[in-house]
């Protein structure tokens, strides 16, 4: 067993060491393990606290190694590949009962390009696996009075690891505390669960919750049931089409449970519990990254069933595995491919197929470590604020000086409790906000400038949680009313963009008898749109007029309508969605100064500031110069510490003396050249 552990460690060693990689996800981890480094603490934004990570234990695992030397990238991977091959090597040898065991942990684990996938990418999954094999190996074989005790500490390790993991384990850990009874059980429960406890308190105090922002990211989006569960079905499908052993050992070690009734409580229930929780939360972007730790039990199930006289069961295992390196993205053979399609038009992805040229081990030894050009130009340029939807690489290569606003609100506290924004492409676990208005310039200058009444008092909590003094009494009781949602009244709900019946609504219009044709035309929609329009309707509005585009409306009417639906988008703070209909106005209308003044500004509002620049520039017209489109430009430019931003504000001086913010924006400028220079 000794040599057959051995082989099957170096196979799969030498399999993970070719595929392996860094996912973007990742380095929002490493920022906040870089700030903590560098005496930040444990924050994304260094002027707020904001829990980021899901993967406490993780991030400290990986904390220390990188204090001393440094490279965040090598010592990733080289962790991920330690715990990794560890992980192999011990199944092969100790849970394996005989050689033909090892070898199909062998041909299993390096089949399966989930597991090959997630064995690196710098994520918690291999910490995971390593725990799970612990836990594993404590519930067949420990027998001792403190067994509880252990079973407890490990799921509470799996926890701080990833807290869904949970999921996984409670149908084993329930019937362990249901056979001890709750007064045996209280003692050794109350202590395997300190750690996670002791997490939970700590970030509650810290961070003013005690689950990581980008559970509320996710919880907060206001999306149908329905829209999750077609989101999580697609995961499952993705990863069949992508990586078909993944979910055929999952399966088939359900189905190998119920026939031998070997560990059917922990197979049958746990494994079948994780899929179906999947499929509750909406499944995720990254194809399999979620099915490793199901195939890992899966996996476990069939070995122990495995013995001398089982020579049919490897066979018809191998033939599936054989089938299962088919695909063209099969981790035996696949490491990139200009061909590979990595994306799905379920919005799931092959995140290692996505990322592979930029982060893979093998690019990385010619080229360096990972890096984002537009990160560094703000780290040089000392970018004040930087809006994105891609905030890993980037943000790390930006580091703590520039201020990252994540659209998706991952790592945002204060757009992490919004619904999300209506009318857009949703992508399973990442929903983007609108921002509301004044928000950008909020964290541009540290001070509450957000226009709605409601958002502006939500975020003045947010703030205090988030940047007041740790200790005041008026922090901690806000916390306390924060997660009990005493401020939830303040938010609004998403845009709610329903169906209608067009004849029924135009009916209403013309009258009884006063309409002659069943059929409904772009006018008609249009005359919709204006009604809604006139009734404050935003959503109805939109789908109306949407409905007008998409039938190929054009003219002064339709161009009309759209500069109001824009409007009204705005006022209620549907940035997102306001952005793109007064884009496709302008198009439509290029020569309207006043719609490229608002579509500028619409821009600036949701942080797209390269774009909001050229849309200002476009509406300035220096035989009839206005100080908005100006502004614009001026204010772009000062974020971005372009030196012509004085400029700029001095000639909105020369059109309006009066102007308080150009005022107000060069004394800062002023200000802040020696420190410049």
């Amino acid at each position: 067993m000794t040599i057959a552990a051995a082989l099957v460690s170096l196979g799969f060693c030498v399999s993970i060491v070719n595929s392996a990689w860094v996912s973007d996800d990742a380095y929002i981890t490493f920022r906040t393990i870089d700030n903590l480094v560098n005496g930040f603490g444990l924050r994304w934004n260094v002027a707020e606290r904001v829990q980021t990570f899901t993967h406490p234990l993780w991030l400290f695992l990986l904390t220390v190694p990188y204090a001393i030397f440094g490279n965040i990238y090598y010592v990733v991977l080289v962790t991920s590949c330690i715990l990794s091959v560890a992980t192999v090597w011990y199944l092969a040898r100790y849970v394996a009962d005989h050689w033909l065991g090892a070898v199909w942990i062998g041909i299993a684990f390096v089949t399966s390009k989930a597991y090959i996938d997630y064995s690196t990418s710098g994520l918690e999954n291999p910490l995971s696996h390593a725990i799970l094999v612990v836990y594993l190996v404590t519930l067949s074989r420990c027998r001792d009075d403190r067994r509880l005790i252990y079973l407890v500490l490990l799921a509470a390790f799996g926890a701080l690891n990833r807290l869904d993991s949970i999921v996984l384990l409670a149908p084993s850990l329930g019937l362990e505390l249901w056979t001890c009874g709750f007064k045996r059980a209280l003692r050794p429960v109350l202590i395997g669960l300190a750690p996670v406890l002791v997490w939970l308190a700590f970030s509650t105090f810290y961070y003013g919750t005690p689950f990581p922002n980008t559970a509320y990211a996710k919880l907060s989006t206001e999306v149908p049931r329905a829209t999750l569960l077609t989101f999580g079905s697609d995961y499952l499908v993705h990863s069949a089409e992508l990586d078909p052993i993944t979910l055929t050992v999952i399966l088939a070690a359900i189905v190998l449970a119920f026939v031998r009734k070997q560990s059917r409580l922990l197979v049958a229930g746990g494994v079948g519990l994780q899929l179906v929780y999947l499929v509750w939360i909406g499944g995720d972007f990254m194809s399999g990254r979620f099915l490793t730790t199901a195939y890992l039990v899966s996996v476990v199930s069939i070995c122990t069933s495995i013995t001398g006289a089982s020579w049919p069961l490897v066979l018809g295992l191998t033939g599936a595995a054989i089938v299962g390196c088919m695909p063209p993205a099969s981790p035996v053979w696949a490491r990139w491919d200009d061909d590979l399609s990595v994306t799905d038009l379920s919005g799931v992805v092959d995140e290692r197929a996505a990322h592979f040229r930029q982060t893979g081990l093998h690019t990385v030894l010619s080229t360096g470590a990972p890096t984002s050009l537009d990160g560094q130009r703000m780290r040089e340029e000392r970018h004040r604020v930087a809006v994105c939807f891609s905030i890993g690489i980037v943000g790390y290569s930006a580091g703590p000086g520039v201020h990252i606003v994540d659209q998706n609100a991952l790592a945002d506290p204060f757009l992490a409790r919004l619904p999300a924004a209506g009318g857009l492409l949703w992508r399973p676990g990442h929903y983007p906000r609108s921002l509301p208005r004044g928000y950008v310039e909020t964290v541009w200058k540290g001070e509450n400038r957000i226009l709605s009444p409601s958002f502006s008092e939500f975020y003045e909590r947010v703030f205090l949680i988030t940047r007041g003094d740790l200790f005041s009494w008026s922090r901690l009781s806000q916390v306390v009313e924060m997660n009990l949602g005493f401020y939830d009244h303040l938010l609004p709900s998403s845009l709610d963009m329903v169906a209608f019946d067009a004849a029924e609504e135009l009916s209403e219009i013309e009258g009884e008898g006063g309409r002659e044709s069943e059929t409904i035309d772009v006018n008609d929609l249009l005359r919709l749109a204006d009604r809604f329009l006139e009734a404050g309707d935003a959503g109805r509005a939109s789908v109306a007029w949407g409905t007008a585009r998409s039938m190929g409306a054009q003219g002064e009417q339709f161009l009309d309508t759209c500069a109001r639906l824009g409007e009204l988008l705005n006022q209620g703070d549907h940035g997102r969605l306001a952005m793109k209909v007064l884009t496709m106005c302008a198009q439509g209308a290029p020569e309207d100064l006043d719609i490229q003044t608002r579509l500028a500004q619409s821009l600036f509002s949701q942080g797209e500031f390269v774009e909001a620049a050229a849309a200002g520039k476009r509406g300035f017209d220096f035989s009839e110069p206005r100080v908005e489109p100006l502004e614009v430009v001026a204010d772009v430019m000062n974020i971005r510490r372009v030196p012509e931003a004085e400029m700029n504000y001095r000639a909105i001086l020369v059109l309006d003396p009066e102007n308080e913010h150009a005022k107000e924006e060069l004394l800062v400028i002023q200000s802040e050249m020696p420190n410049l220079q």
